[in-house]
């Protein structure tokens, strides 16, 4: 009889765990569903199925026929134009991202004091974060007239003659690169100096005490903390970059400054590209989009958990 009391001692507070388990996971659950059903209706299902009609033929009505493979994926990248915008975004979004986070990480090292000018400066390099995008466009449409804009008369001074900022193909890439770049530069100030400020200072100053300079305390001791920031300021710049309309659209005309959501918008409207490649080239903005927000997801997470950032 002894031997049996421990063996029913252990099944019953068995029994209560898994009921207290339950009912933990009861309020969780409510919060969740509704979450996973909104997601599931305007972001997963939408997916699913511009993956599948992307791989289907359609009769006249639109209705999914037979499976075709990747032929729309086929006829996207024979159209040369087309082809072309989505070489045009990657560069577009690595120029980006450099140009934001370099100035940012720079900039947040320089003011990373917490005297008033410092906290006026931080301020004053946060406010393009609260521009639109369609205000600012303007503005930098101005800014970059040849003609007219402050830097063609900068470049007058100085004795250089007047640059089509907008009109060749490569510097029209790059000025609206560094357009969208100033655009994001007070959300990538903002994320990195909440994270520079939690850097252990006594850490610093015992490291500058014991004879290690400015940059060995840099890479040594405040940029590793800061490095999952760092990781999300930089998706945050590259998915704004590769989702970007409104920039490429109204600053430049320039064809060779044409991203792949430019080419999707002017695919829609024309009567050249067929609705399967307009899927495939749905397809191929989604995938990258959800590959960076899992592949990042770790960095994402603890990047705005340690900002503050809700």
């Amino acid at each position: 009889m002894r031997g049996n009391v421990p063996s029913l001692r252990s099944e019953a507070p068995a029994g209560l765990r898994s009921a207290r388990r339950r009912r933990s996971w009861s309020p969780v659950a409510l919060l969740v569903l509704p979450a996973l059903a909104v997601l599931g209706a305007f972001v997963y299902w939408p997916l699913i199925r511009t993956l599948y009609l992307s791989t289907h033929g359609a009769d006249l009505f639109g209705r999914p026929t037979g499976f075709i493979g990747l032929r729309y994926y086929v006829e996207y990248f024979t159209n040369a134009a087309e082809r072309s915008t989505l070489v045009t975004t990657l560069w577009f979004t690595v120029l980006t991202v450099a140009f934001t986070l370099v100035p940012a990480l720079v900039l947040t090292l320089l003011l990373g004091g917490s005297g008033r000018g410092g906290a006026l400066a931080r301020v004053v390099f946060s406010l393009p974060f609260a521009y639109s995008a369609g205000s600012a466009s303007v503005l930098f449409a101005a800014l970059f007239n040849p003609a007219t804009g402050i830097l063609g008369q900068l470049l007058g001074v100085l004795g250089v003659g007047p640059v089509s900022w907008l009109g060749q193909s490569g510097l029209a890439l790059v000025s609206v690169a560094a357009a969208t770049a100033w655009w994001q530069l007070g959300f990538a100030v903002l994320v990195l100096t909440a994270a520079i400020r939690a850097a252990p200072a006594q850490v610093v100053e015992a490291a500058r005490l014991d004879g290690a300079g400015h940059l060995r305390c840099l890479f040594r001791i405040v940029l590793p903390p800061v490095r999952p920031t760092l990781v999300t300021a930089a998706l945050w710049s590259a998915l704004g970059a590769w989702n970007g309309y409104f920039w490429p659209l109204l600053i430049t005309d320039k064809d060779s400054s044409r991203t792949i959501q430019v080419g999707l918008g002017e695919l829609t409207n024309s009567d050249i590209g067929s609705p399967g490649q307009l899927l495939a080239g749905v397809t191929l903005v989604l995938l990258p989009t959800l590959v960076l927000i899992l592949a990042g997801q770790r960095a994402l997470l603890t990047g705005l958990a340690r900002t503050g950032v809700n």
